[in-house]
């Protein structure tokens, strides 16, 4: 589970969150991977949950909608409930893939960078580029996946679709 210190919440691989939605209801999201203590990997599920939900297989239960990178600020002051861990379920996300500009070349990279390589031109065609998402991105995305506020085409590369496409490249 994660640890809270005196102000803040860190969290930890596997940790179930709840993103509020509204005043009665929210989503339920799942932290995959953490980079170097800072960059997190999660998913968030299409399942509209009441916000007091306590379970958390109830709460990954649904299929994922985003799977993107992000920080922990939000986890910070609770804005994001941290309600159980479920470690032994991270495994079946997949890997994300980037397009990287490395030294000059144009290279595939993968989330936790231990793979690199030059990237053909058909990958740089279909890649995003790496890019992490402030939490306040996450929150409006899922916000307008269920009508609440527009959705912007720059959610698109935080969809879970992208994360599957492009982790059949490595």
């Amino acid at each position: 589970m994660s640890r809270k210190t005196d102000m803040e919440i860190v969290p930890k691989v596997g940790d179930v969150f709840l993103i509020p939605l509204d005043e009665a209801t929210a989503v339920g999201g799942q932290v995959i991977a953490i980079r170097e203590n800072e960059e997190l990997y999660l998913a968030v599920f299409d399942q509209r949950l009441r916000r007091d939900e306590a379970d958390p297989e109830v709460a990954v239960s649904g299929k994922p909608v985003l799977l993107t990178l992000s920080f922990d600020a939000k986890f910070f002051h609770g804005d994001w409930p941290i309600i159980g861990n479920l470690i032994d379920i991270v495994d079946r996300y997949p890997e994300l893939v980037f397009k990287v500009k490395h030294a000059g070349v144009m290279s595939i990279e993968s989330r936790d960078k231990r793979t690199r390589r030059p990237a053909t031109a058909g990958e740089i065609e279909v890649l995003e580029y790496r890019s992490v998402a402030a939490p306040a991105i996450i929150e409006d995305a899922i916000k307008a996946h269920f009508g609440i506020g527009q959705w912007s085409e720059s959610y698109d590369k935080r969809r879970a679709e992208y994360a599957r496409a492009s982790s059949k490249i490595i």
